[in-house]
């Protein structure tokens, strides 16, 4: 009864994995446990297997939280022409996903020995955060051997957003900085600041609103953008003086913590203005920001 509950378990995760498997991009990786491998070859093509005897077990550890692959291909030895088959991952004492599959001849070798191989059959699985330490087996009562192949997600590069400088400004305050000082472009109900720029495209927003003496510890504000006159986006927030930031250049003003927006540029060329909206500030600080394979779009 116990197996049973744990192997529908795994069946339901299984079902999850295969839904978002399509959508995700893999790379081969070598397990730590692995022994004997084997080349697989068609028409001038080879891919590298592990080789898993009946009985024994491939350890491997990924680092979550991660999607894995494993591709299991049985050795078609001794004349079978279709075997049955279940692939099973464990985890300790507990198995985390299964899947029993039934696989014919393929047209792969093994090697140069002419030895058949079957057709593959795929286990997807999520492995949560954290380190885990796995292990594969191969169940049957047809095989001898199978062979298997390892895969986990390809990490996501995440994006490099480099200072964009807007086309038109005027006054400018240095905010102190570890590294260097950081130039805020000031607006105000009039507006101050314009950014030209060509979609489609994301620009990040860094803002923050100038506090004077006349100011209480919080302020409400808002951030307009126009474009030909028109609005196109109203940012808003409650401002709060910041407690560790502070201007270089300008001590009668104090910054505000940051806010973030994105405003999404549709395709086509682009040039906003940017007002101060319904805010007690004497003005707001802003500069921008845009991936590093955006620039050189600024007109």
């Amino acid at each position: 009864m116990r197996k049973s509950i744990i192997f529908c378990t795994a069946i339901l995760i299984l079902a999850f994995s295969i839904s978002v498997a399509a959508k995700t991009k893999y790379k081969v990786f070598r397990p730590e446990g692995a022994g004997k491998s084997a080349f697989l070859q068609s028409d001038g093509k080879k891919y590298k297997y592990f080789t898993l005897e009946r009985g024994q077990v491939i350890d491997f550890s990924v680092i979550g939280p991660t999607k894995v692959k494993i591709r299991v291909r049985p050795a078609m030895e001794g004349g079978i022409k279709s075997a049955n088959f279940e692939i099973q991952v464990w985890e300790g004492k507990k198995m985390i996903v299964g899947r029993k599959a039934e696989s014919g001849k393929s047209k792969l070798k093994v090697d140069d020995k002419g030895v058949d191989v079957g057709l593959a059959r795929d286990l997807f699985f999520k492995a949560p955060r954290g380190r885990h330490n796995y292990e594969i087996k191969v169940v049957s009562s047809d095989l001898k051997k199978s062979y298997v192949r390892f895969y986990q997600e390809k990490k996501k590069r995440k994006p490099k957003y480099i200072s964009y400088k807007p086309s038109k400004f005027g006054e400018t305050v240095k905010l102190k900085s570890s590294k260097s000082d950081i130039t805020y472009y000031l607006v105000n109900k009039e507006g101050g600041v314009e950014l030209s720029v060509i979609g489609p495209a994301e620009v990040m927003i860094y803002c923050r609103t100038n506090f004077d003496k006349n100011i209480k510890e919080k302020s409400k504000f808002g951030l307009g953008v126009f474009e030909n006159g028109e609005t196109v986006k109203n940012f808003t927030g409650i401002a709060k003086k910041s407690t560790k930031s502070v201007y270089a250049d300008r001590t009668d003003l104090i910054p505000s913590t940051l806010h973030k927006y994105t405003l999404n540029v549709p395709s086509g060329k682009h040039t906003y203005t940017f007002k101060k909206v319904n805010s007690a500030a004497p003005n707001i600080g802003i500069r921008f920001k845009m991936k590093e394979n955006s620039l050189g779009k600024k007109k």
